[in-house]
């Protein structure tokens, strides 16, 4: 910032440090391939991801202003820092790998909404923000199941994909679960394996 624009010393820096930055995403992208194929090579036919509109999730925090019109602060610096960790993990990224090598190997990538998965209880179902007593700690008010808060967030995740699934009014469009009674968006993209479908359209002719 305190070199003289134009001259050859600022060039240089620039370069520096745009080389030092594709460094970083090389990283990065290493990381989600080797991590998208171990997860591919190494476990189950179906995957389970929670639906996360990055995004919208890493948008800068709208100003704030009081009564008389003044600006107020708005923890625009520490939403900045939340945002640059969430880039750096890549985990849209790394979904994005799976889903793509999953289906060379004839496996199946859904995703689920991700509303209240951090306040529902996997043991009984109830859903309170009491549930979620700190970052890491979750225990439910109602049953008193303790666990790991993304743990439990985990395996209510796959609960509700396989309530989708069993479900006689779900759809398997693509590589994503969608529901017409549950809140679902309904996506259109290319057709999941014949196996999964009709294993879906039996469930469907059971609840006939």
């Amino acid at each position: 910032a305190r070199q003289i624009k134009g001259s050859n010393r600022r060039a240089k820096t620039k370069h520096r440090i745009a080389v030092h930055h594709s460094k970083k995403a090389n990283i990065r992208k290493d990381f989600a391939h080797k991590t998208s194929r171990s997860l591919a090579n190494g476990f189950g036919q179906v995957f389970i991801f929670e639906k996360l509109n990055t995004k919208q999730m890493t948008k800068k925090p709208n100003p704030k202003k009081d009564k008389f019109g003044r600006f107020i602060p708005n923890k625009a610096k520490a939403k900045a820092g939340l945002n640059k960790a969430i880039l750096n993990v890549g985990w849209h990224r790394i979904s994005e790998f799976l889903t793509y090598k999953s289906v060379k190997l004839g496996k199946a990538v859904f995703t689920v909404h991700a509303s209240y998965t951090s306040q529902e209880c996997a043991s009984c179902g109830h859903t309170h923000p009491d549930n979620r007593k700190s970052q890491d700690r979750f225990k439910c008010v109602s049953c008193g199941h303790a666990d790991n808060a993304d743990h439990n967030a985990s395996i209510v995740i796959k609960n509700r994909a396989i309530n989708l699934i069993l479900d006689c009014g779900t759809q398997l469009d693509g590589n994503y679960l969608s529901s017409s009674g549950r809140g679902g968006v309904r996506k259109t993209t290319r057709g999941v394996k014949a196996s999964f479908r009709s294993t879906v359209e039996a469930s469907k002719e059971m609840c006939a």
